[in-house]
């Protein structure tokens, strides 16, 4: 019988972490060169790369994938399991589908110039915002506060499985979850690093 994950996250405990979080929006050749210099102090257990499927098809064919593999940097990809993700966007779907239905029924409607400010077209267009409205807040909820949640429960997971008490790790991030993940990760007791690319020093700096 398979046994269905759920969301529980707890905190790290008598462990030393050097996490780098580090933004896919700034993952360029510079960023990776920079963080070759780090690997001659600091000892990678792991990396975390938190993109899509698609997305994480596509590593293959960037310097991410040529750096880890240099390296010899072993990666996990971590995402909101299916079982989660599936009820969720066949909601959402849904919803867009009868969007598309009633707007195509809305166009026909005022099509006629006296519906136009007709109670049923007034309605429909109503009924239309709120659905959208409603599909919005689910992408956002679903991007923004379920998938960060997940990450970090994962990612948490990972390293309570290390019998190690000292190591760094790095984790490749989407730019618009970066600091819902600070924060999470934070609070479960892994202080967030970064550095700064644009200074030769390299130097670490706490954010």
């Amino acid at each position: 019988m398979k046994i269905i994950e759920v969301l529980e996250i707890k905190p790290v405990k008598n462990k030393n972490i050097n996490f780098y979080l580090i933004r896919d929006g700034v993952l360029n050749q510079e960023l990776l060169d920079n963080l070759s210099n780090i690997l001659k102090n600091e000892k990678f257990r792991f990396a975390i790369i938190d993109f899509n499927d698609f997305q994480s098809k596509k590593l293959y064919e960037t310097p991410l994938h040529l750096f880890l593999d240099k390296f010899k940097i072993p990666y996990y990809s971590v995402d909101i399991p299916q079982h989660v993700r599936d009820p969720l966007c066949v909601e959402i779907l849904e919803k867009e589908l009868l969007i598309n239905e009633l707007e195509n029924e809305y166009e026909d409607l005022i099509s006629d110039p006296e519906q136009e400010e007709s109670f049923k077209a007034q309605n429909l267009d109503s009924w239309i915002n709120l659905l959208k409205q409603e599909v919005k807040d689910k992408k956002d909820y679903l991007k923004l506060t379920l998938k960060p949640q997940w990450v970090v429960k994962k990612v948490l997971d990972i390293v309570k499985m290390i019998k190690t008490d000292r190591f760094s790790i790095m984790h490749f991030t989407h730019e618009e979850i970066f600091t819902e993940l600070k924060e999470l990760f934070e609070k479960y007791n892994i202080k967030v690093i970064k550095f700064d690319v644009n200074k030769k020093n390299l130097k670490s700096i706490l954010i």
